[in-house]
């Protein structure tokens, strides 16, 4: 298999801490694009996600994190051309 021209940076926002075993996101260079690792509902300074904390308030949180992440990359939300939200219960879906 030939050697790749693209290589990855990770992005780590500004404040955040370090994850272990994942970056939040990578820029790939030679190109430009920005893979970012699943967010969820829990704020960065946070150990867990309440309990009892609604569906719609960990989504704001989430996309709240991706928000950080892609503008850490140097992005800006309008540059989204994909977005995946897993839903844990088939309650939350719609109908």
């Amino acid at each position: 298999m030939p050697a790749s021209d693209i290589a990855y940076t990770p992005i780590l926002p500004e404040g955040w801490p370090r994850p272990r075993g994942f970056s939040h996101a990578v820029v790939a260079t030679g190109t430009r694009s920005v893979r970012i690792a699943g967010q969820i509902g829990r704020a960065p300074e946070e150990s867990h996600i309440a309990a009892g904390t609604d569906a719609g308030a960990q989504w704001r949180v989430a996309l709240s994190n991706v928000v950080a992440v892609l503008k850490a990359a140097g992005g800006e939300p309008g540059h989204i051309v994909a977005l995946r939200a897993p839903c844990a219960s088939r309650r939350y879906a719609p109908v």
